[in-house]
Order: C-alpha cells, then structure tokens, then sequence
C-alpha cells in the first residue's frame, strides 16, 4: 500500500496507451499510463496539482448526510462526479511521491469498472483523507491512504483503519517498506502504527517492482498465494507489462 492501488482503453476515450516503468531514485514502485495524445493535458494537469502547502491553505466544508456524519467518520465513494473531486485530487498528488502515483484517470476508471473501491473520508463534514482498495475475489489491497495534513495527528488514520476493519467485506493487505534489513525510523514507525492498530503481521517479505516489501493484513493472516492472485488479477489488465518479473516472493 501507498501511504502515506480494464481491459478497456482506460481513459474511455479509445486512445493507445503506453505502460511504461518508472525508475526513481533506483527503484521501481509502479507503472504509469501514458497515450500519445496527453501532451496537452500534462501541461494542465501540472498547473491544477497543488502542494502540500497549497493543500493546507484550504479545507472546505462539504456538509454532512445527516447528524450522524458530524459524530463519526464519513466515508464516501469518490468518482469523477464527485463535488470534492478536486480536493481529493490535490490530497493524492500532495501526499504520495510520483514514483508512487497512478494517474488518476486510471484510478477512477479501475473503480468504474470494479476493479478499485475508492473513498473520500470526512471528518465532521470536512474533508479528511482517502482510501482505495484494489479489489480481489476473497481479499483486497489497501493501496493508498491519505489524511489530510491538517488533520493529522487527531488520531483520523487509527479512526479510519479501525472503520476499514469493520465495514470491509473482504479482509485487506497493507504493504509496507520491509523494516527487516534496514534502519529506516519512518519504516519502522509506519510498521508499529500498523501493528499497534490490530493489523497482522503475515511474516511475509516481497519483492514488489524491485523494492522490498511486508504484507500486513486484517482482520486474518494472508498467504502470499492470496496476495499475489489479487495484485496480478489487477495488472493484468496491463499485457504491456511482464509483471511476473517484479513481484516475487522472498525466501531468507
């Protein structure tokens, strides 16, 4: 998971698409999408992306359902129509790095055709953070999650995860840096905030587009046969990419 993931041409719009590997900083996170004819949209779409900064300096009030909405967390689907589409945009672009970000267009065009759920989070009627899952027949993927940086440290992400926990259907995977051969603090502290909120440790280390990777999951353990059938249920929607080379599990 990203933390702070059809068939079908995957704008709607019929154009060729290129999958192509990223490699940053020397390693490769993900793919992205790109068609030939999206020279003109980069340009806008770079002007329309705000920094984290730019994000704090905003946080409109959506409003809320009904009471309830303003006493506990909210989770709503996100789709292109929805009103803080661009809010959330600008939440995504702000909190994950580009070698960790899908397009967008390829994340809502994955939950039109079922394969993505994907949420707007409120909190008292503001917007709070995201969450979207990739969708598996028996467990899915919790492959991005936000909070909005204002509302860090209110204790929304242990609220949000132990809503997740509940209301999912299908138990999820969490996939974090592997903290087993390093000394990287950030790694470690993500792992305990995890663990501290009921997540399992599968003990189960990947190699996931050439970084190193631990499963964590909830409300059950889950196999890396489980893991590997949902991820490479998703990507193979992308022939262009021979994925089987960069997902693997690792055996110490």
């Amino acid at each position: 998971m990203h933390q702070s993931l059809s068939s079908r041409s995957l704008n709607g719009r019929g154009f060729p698409l290129h999958v192509l590997n990223i490699k940053i900083e020397n390693w490769i996170r993900f793919f992205y999408i790109f068609d030939m004819n999206k020279n003109k949209t980069d340009s806008k779409d770079k002007a329309l992306i705000k920094t984290e900064d730019q994000v704090l300096s905003s946080m409109p009030n959506y409003g809320g359902n009904n009471e309830d909405s303003f006493a506990k967390l909210e989770l709503r689907p996100f789709r292109l129509s929805s009103p803080e589409y661009q809010d959330v945009y600008d939440l995504y672009y702000a909190s994950f790095p580009k070698s960790e970000r899908k397009p967008m267009e390829m994340i809502t065009s994955s939950c039109e055709d079922g394969r993505m759920d994907t949420y707007s989070v409120f909190d008292q009627g503001k917007l709070a953070g995201l969450a979207f899952f990739v969708n598996g027949k028996d467990v899915d993927i919790l492959d991005y999650l936000a909070i909005h940086p204002r509302m860090r440290s209110a204790g929304i992400g242990s609220r949000l995860l132990q809503w997740l926990k509940t209301n999912r259907e299908r138990p999820f995977i969490v996939e974090i840096e592997s903290t087993l051969h390093s000394d990287d603090e950030v790694a470690q502290r993500r792992k305990d905030f995890y663990l501290r909120n009921g997540m399992i440790d599968c003990h189960q280390e990947i190699s996931l587009f050439g970084v190193d990777m631990e499963l964590l999951s909830s409300p059950v353990p889950v196999t890396y046969e489980q893991y590997y059938q949902v991820l490479a249920g998703y990507l193979k929607a992308f022939p262009e990419v021979d994925y089987k080379k960069y997902l693997y599990p690792i055996e110490r």
